[in-house]
């Protein structure tokens, strides 16, 4: 598994934008997340947690689990936390009393749909991005065009963004991340990407 050095990208060579929001409304969250930048999604609630891809959370799909009717998806709404990312971007959302907070990371321009406040400080990378591997082997059994991957101690099957680059679906799944320093210090782990891996 890889990890991030502890050497701060150099000031100047790259900076990423770090913005808030305080008093989103839902179909503000919705407009955010409409943007095209956006390819996967996490999702969490007291119930449970879910990662597929952005459209599945903004049309209320199953997350994380197989669209085979036996998990009912969940809408937008329900959700009380949640991370939609991509190379480009990463928008984190928390539901709160009276609408929304949110939180948009990104390499270029901010998404339309919310008023934006920028922080004070860039964000800087620290070192190169990283593989967090995800739980779970391929399941053999399961369907080609909606694979799932499964654990012991974990009581369900899980179902991730991803296809494989060979004939069929990856052994493994991991999320690519990159450290995010503010003034020296890291303060985010960024979530990059969704991607398979060909060996155990």
């Amino acid at each position: 598994m890889q990890r991030p050095d502890e050497t701060p990208t150099e000031p100047g060579t790259q900076s990423l934008t770090l913005a808030l929001t305080c008093d989103a409304t839902l179909s503000g969250l919705r407009a955010v997340l409409d943007d095209v930048r956006l390819r996967w999604a996490y999702a969490e609630r007291e119930a449970d947690t879910g990662l597929g891809t952005c459209y599945d959370l903004r049309e209320g799909r199953p997350l994380g689990a197989p669209h085979d009717g036996n998990r009912p998806g969940v809408p937008l709404q329900q959700w009380q936390h949640g991370r939609a990312f991509g190379p480009g971007l990463e928008v984190a959302w928390w539901r709160e009393v009276t609408g929304y907070r949110l939180r948009a990371v990104t390499e270029g321009p901010l998404p339309a749909g919310v008023a934006w406040e920028s922080a004070s400080a860039a964000l800087h990378p620290v070192g190169q991005p990283y593989l967090v591997q995800l739980h779970g082997s391929l399941d053999a059994e399961s369907d080609p065009d909606r694979p799932t991957w499964s654990e012991a101690r974990i009581p369900r099957h899980l179902t991730y963004p991803v296809t494989g680059a060979g004939d069929g679906p990856p052994v493994r799944v991991a999320l690519q991340v990159q450290a995010l320093a503010q003034e020296g210090r890291v303060v985010l782990i960024r979530l990059l990407e969704v991607i398979g891996l060909e060996e155990d």
